[in-house]
């Protein structure tokens, strides 16, 4: 079966939201638990190196980070190792 990473606070408020017999041993067994070594990604629809193919004008971004991926059309949803996310604005 594959892991699901949850957000630990947003499980222990469900605890204290709605299970009022258990919350506190609730919170206390999420607080227990060990933290998942995971890295949010950062895919290319929303990555600083993607640009627009202008050259065919077509929908594809091209990759222009460095690695494996580089001048290489890609999908909105690949992501690599290199992906850096851009700054939103606000």
């Amino acid at each position: 079966m594959a892991k699901k990473y949850i957000d630990a606070e947003a499980a222990i408020n469900a605890c204290y939201d709605g299970f009022a017999d258990c919350r506190d041993d609730c919170a206390d067994n999420i607080r227990k638990l060990p933290a998942a070594d995971v890295v949010e990604i950062v895919r290319c629809g929303e990555c600083v190196y993607s640009r627009q193919n202008e050259v065919i004008r077509r929908r594809e971004l091209v990759c222009t980070a460095y690695g494996p991926c580089v001048n290489s059309l890609v999908a909105k949803d690949f992501y690599c190792a290199f992906g850096v996310k851009t700054e939103e604005e606000e």
